[in-house]
């Protein structure tokens, strides 16, 4: 921790492999030194989530971590997750698509692998999704029926903490197999609409209330005289369709504007840049 002060860290995460002890004494250092806590729940399966949310621990990392805390994950408990939540003042970070492509490539890695947007990624981590998937790996019966409760955990979980009043913000966790940074922010908001939620309070978590969280809400997050000129710009309206936000017709950045032609031509310059080389699965 005093690590993180002297370099001016934002954030500290939490992992789910520490104590109870070290959680809460993280938890309480930081509070010290104004830092944000954001992370997993940790000590899974014993019983102690309710010890967790204390002052200070900002925000959950993933509504997977909710779904961790019973072997199998128990929706009769979501309300009283909510409710700790919400009175705690613990934030949470959706990450629902991350469950379904973990599914997906348990499932048909073949199929999941198709996507275009892999051909985005760095050609070691395309190869790594391709030849060496963690998630394909350890794809049993069991272990597919396990992640497909948690999808479905999830969704019930994050429909209740919006009707409770418990904040949230769209998250994807990006970078893990087969979830890829930019394409899997739009996966994100059509899983959240799909759960239930309107396409109005999903845009509001991908906008306004991460800049709230962050503090930064003075010059980001929403669109008024004076604050930053970053905008996408759409050809359709996601208050509609949610999957209007794919149809990007232009983009700002800085005061830039961005038309459709040279972001394709961008897109392809990173493709053709990223093109993997034939790999083995030997490698």
């Amino acid at each position: 921790m005093r690590d993180a002060v002297v370099e001016d860290y934002d954030l500290i995460k939490i992992y789910s492999r520490v104590s109870l002890a070290t959680f809460l004494a993280i938890v309480d250092e930081a509070a010290k030194h104004k830092i944000k806590v954001i992370g997993h729940l940790p000590e899974r399966n014993a019983g102690l989530t309710e010890k967790l949310f204390v002052p200070g621990f900002g925000m959950v990392a993933h509504a997977e971590e909710f779904a961790m805390q019973t072997s199998p994950p128990d929706l009769a408990r979501i309300p009283a997750y909510a409710e700790l939540a919400r009175k705690s003042g613990t934030w949470l970070a959706t990450t629902l698509t991350l469950d379904s492509r973990i599914v997906q490539q348990m499932r048909d890695l073949a199929s999941a692998n198709g996507r275009a947007e892999i051909g985005y990624l760095p050609p070691e981590l395309q190869a790594m999704t391709i030849y060496a998937n963690p998630y394909a790996k350890t794809a049993t019966p069991d272990t597919i029926r396990f992640v497909e409760q948690v999808v479905e955990f999830n969704r019930t979980l994050v429909k209740e903490f919006a009707a409770r009043g418990v904040p949230w913000v769209v998250g994807t966790d990006a970078l893990n197999p087969g979830v890829i940074p930019g394409f899997s922010f739009h996966d994100e908001l059509e899983e959240l609409v799909a759960a239930g939620l309107s396409p109005s309070s999903v845009l509001e978590a991908a906008t306004r209330l991460p800049a709230e969280w962050l503090g930064t809400a003075a010059d980001r997050g929403s669109i008024a005289v004076g604050k930053r000129a970053d905008l996408v710009l759409l050809e359709g309206n996601p208050l509609e369709t949610i999957s209007n936000t794919r149809r990007i017709g232009a983009v700002i950045v800085n005061g830039h504007y961005l038309p459709r032609s040279e972001l394709d031509d961008r897109m392809k310059k990173l493709r053709k840049k990223r093109m993997l080389s034939p790999v083995s699965p030997g490698g």
